[in-house]
């Protein structure tokens, strides 16, 4: 267990200093030892994705949705699903990618409090109303997604909804 551990603190110090093959490496050996945590695993997603490992980085989010879901943290299971519907999106699986996408919007239907989530889920509905030509909606919809963004001072979703 003390391997365990002391191997999660290397993948966690690794992914701050975004030395993303150290953080991957160590991080899944501590997952092998001991299943990580949610938080734990989009680390060792995203360092998976930073080294070009999509499978590893949606399996590790799949895992970290169920973990939040387990946990009832809506909001990042959402993040989760808006991000495995995206690789999945860009992968042409357009229906796995509508799936995720309806997962993560019938988990926010249930949540209260506003969050940085909802701006992400609005990106698929944009893309739909690209896709329909109705780029009036389009603007509309990147403009609050944007909003959500500063709102919440997500620099990531800033930039995609600007980008769109």
């Amino acid at each position: 267990m003390v391997r365990a551990v002391d191997e999660l603190e290397r993948g966690r110090e690794s992914y701050e200093r975004r030395a993303w093959a150290d953080a991957y490496e160590a991080l899944a050996r501590a997952d092998r030892a001991a299943p990580l945590a949610a938080q734990d695993l989009e680390l060792l997603g995203r360092s998976a994705y930073m080294l070009g490992r999509d499978d590893v980085w949606r399996r590790a989010l799949e895992r970290a949705y169920q973990a939040y879901l387990e946990a009832a943290e809506r909001p990042s299971a959402a993040r989760c699903t808006w991000w495995v519907g995206h690789n999945h999106l860009f992968r042409g699986e357009a229906a796995l990618a509508k799936g995720w996408f309806a997962r993560g919007q019938h988990l926010l239907e249930r949540e209260k409090r506003e969050c940085v989530e909802r701006g992400y889920l609005l990106l698929p509905v944009l893309l739909q109303h690209v896709v329909h030509g109705d780029f009036e909606a389009a603007y509309a919809t990147a403009t609050q997604a944007g909003d959500i963004g500063e709102r919440f001072g997500d620099r990531g979703l800033i930039a995609m909804a600007q980008s769109a």
